[in-house]
């Protein structure tokens, strides 16, 4: 799986809760302005992944991301059953 395939992986999700949330009426005013602050860390931090990728093969890279993916699913199931 290529980096290019990860981030289409990511997009695709994006994308799907935006259509979601405004299906259902979820995003007003104050939820707008609190998904432009989260834009703060991302562009902290997202040069910073970038230089660490280059410690790190495609595969080793893709299998971290998806490792941290099944992390955070298994922690949102488990404030969903707990």
């Amino acid at each position: 799986m290529s980096n290019y395939a990860v981030s289409i992986y990511f997009q695709i999700f994006a994308l799907t809760q935006l259509v979601s949330f405004l299906w259902l009426g979820l995003i007003n005013t104050e939820r707008a302005f609190e998904s432009l602050l989260a834009c703060i860390p991302i562009a902290i931090f997202l040069p910073f992944a970038v230089w660490l990728s280059r410690f790190f093969t495609d595969k080793a890279f893709n299998v971290l991301i998806v490792v941290l993916l099944i992390v955070i699913e298994g922690r949102l199931i488990w404030r969903l059953i707990a």
